[in-house]
């Protein structure tokens, strides 16, 4: 586990990702700019952006939709995406959660396809 992260052995991509998102450990959220606050609940759009980046190397385009203590996230697939590059719903979930201030449990999230963890 980092930094709250939990995934699957064979998710070396999302580990990488976690811990890039980690390493800042929180200094993302004292620099100008980078935190909205909705409802007293910080959203960190620079950690966000770096999960679009991520995800957009491999043709993936995340949508936020976040609403008081609920989001919808949605991740569409262009023509060239990587059909074995997504986590699953659960960690995405996992991941997003603190970035948008909303619980995993309470954040709907939409792929082009289902992944599963295993």
């Amino acid at each position: 586990m980092v930094h709250g992260c939990a995934f699957h052995p064979a998710e070396a991509r999302a580990r990488r990702l976690c811990q890039r998102l980690a390493s800042d450990h929180g200094g993302a959220r004292e620099r100008a700019g980078t935190v909205l606050w909705r409802n007293a609940m910080a959203i960190d759009e620079a950690q966000i952006q770096a999960l679009r980046g991520s995800l957009e190397a491999d043709d993936y385009h995340l949508e936020l939709d976040v609403n008081d203590d609920a989001a919808v996230a949605t991740i569409t697939a262009g023509p060239d995406a990587c059909a074995d590059c997504l986590v699953p719903k659960d960690l995405m979930k996992r991941m997003l959660a603190p970035m948008i201030g909303v619980e995993p449990e309470r954040i709907e999230m939409n792929y082009p396809v289902d992944v599963h963890a295993g």
